[in-house]
């Protein structure tokens, strides 16, 4: 689901941006994106010989997208918005599992945000 809301809003979109949705460059965001071209969820475009590609939603896609609000909607109250996704992955990247001397750091939450606001 969380890769599916990086195409709320927008027509298309690139590995760099998925990983900044992700919070990570690791090789399980490559294997989710592989997973979800896989079930017919989003369609790389390769743009000519070079290894650029990017991402579009599919009909099934955006079903799946419309659905997750609509759920997210009737649990919530609200639609998701881009500040919860954020904090949402934030949230998950580093748990509550933090050492001590970086809990409750300002710092963290302003890192955190960069390069994707």
């Amino acid at each position: 689901m969380k890769l599916l809301t990086v195409f709320d809003g927008v027509d298309y979109v690139t590995m760099s941006s998925i990983y900044t949705h992700f919070g990570t460059r690791s090789t399980r965001v490559k294997r989710i994106v592989k997973t979800a071209v896989e079930l017919g969820l989003i369609k790389e475009h390769k743009v000519g010989r070079s290894r650029y590609s990017f991402y579009t939603l599919t009909d099934k896609g955006r079903r799946v997208l419309k659905y997750f609000n609509e759920i997210y909607s009737i649990v919530y109250g609200s639609q998701i918005s881009q500040g919860e996704r954020i904090e949402e992955s934030v949230g998950e990247e580093f748990g509550e599992d933090l050492p001590e001397f970086l809990a409750g750091n300002p710092w963290l939450e302003v890192l955190s945000k960069r390069g994707r606001e």
